[in-house]
């Protein structure tokens, strides 16, 4: 069919058309409108936030770490410290000079007697009624007084002789642990492992304060037996005088 021919089917595809624009046209005017500019501010936006973001959470992981790098515990005050090895290895002895006369021990009490029966095997002494015999009876109580004196000083100097080696030992253990960077990774950790060096060092010079006073304790009843001895001879003299 040649519709040049046919000059009447113009109008035919005229009212075509225009219905075709009324179907389109609110179809493109729904459509929206797109502005390059704004999307590339909106991505400048996001990015920064995301910036912003991502410093805040490095501020607050480094926050984290400064927090538990002063507040952690990390066992330095049990490090070589239980309480069953301070009653057994520095309560020793006990708890006050009459009870230690008596032979009565702290918390290692097998080897603290063990001790006291080796000095006592390898140091001969008389009781106080066989001495009596020989002198008398204020004679008699102080030698029996210096006799219980020097075995409870040479009982507990043999036992502290013997913890030298374990007070060694465990300061050594302890320098050991300052060069283990994965313990002492922070302040914190670094702080309580000198506090604990100084708490050794603490009981170190408690232990050299209880032998002076041993050694004290000893002097003392050397003299007060020489005491003994001199009233002794100066009531013998006012007794030959008369």
């Amino acid at each position: 069919m040649n519709y040049k021919s046919t000059p009447s089917n113009y109008y035919f595809f005229i009212p075509l058309l225009l219905s075709m624009n009324i179907f389109f046209t609110p179809a493109l005017a729904m459509m929206p409108v797109i502005d390059v500019g704004e999307i590339v501010k909106t991505t400048e936006v996001i990015n920064q936030l995301n910036g912003q973001y991502q410093s805040l959470q490095n501020q607050y992981h480094q926050l984290k770490a400064q927090y538990q790098s002063i507040t952690g515990n990390y066992g330095w005050g049990n490090f070589e410290n239980s309480l069953n090895e301070l009653q057994q290895d520095r309560e020793w002895s006990a708890t006050d000079w009459q009870s230690a006369l008596q032979g009565i021990a702290g918390g290692n009490a097998a080897r603290y007697h063990q001790l006291l029966q080796q000095y006592q095997q390898a140091n001969y002494s008389m009781n106080q009624e066989t001495y009596a015999k020989g002198t008398d009876a204020n004679l008699a109580q102080a030698y029996e007084n210096q006799v219980a004196t020097n075995q409870t000083s040479a009982t507990q100097a043999s036992y502290e002789f013997e913890n030298i080696n374990s007070h060694l030992t465990s300061l050594y253990k302890l320098g050991q642990e300052i060069e283990d960077s994965q313990k002492n990774s922070d302040l914190k950790s670094s702080m309580d492992l000198n506090s604990r060096i100084e708490l050794e060092v603490g009981y170190i010079e408690v232990e050299e304060l209880h032998m002076q006073t041993v050694l004290n304790e000893q002097t003392a009843s050397i003299q007060a037996s020489q005491i003994a001895t001199e009233n002794e001879a100066a009531e013998y003299n006012q007794a030959g005088d008369n």
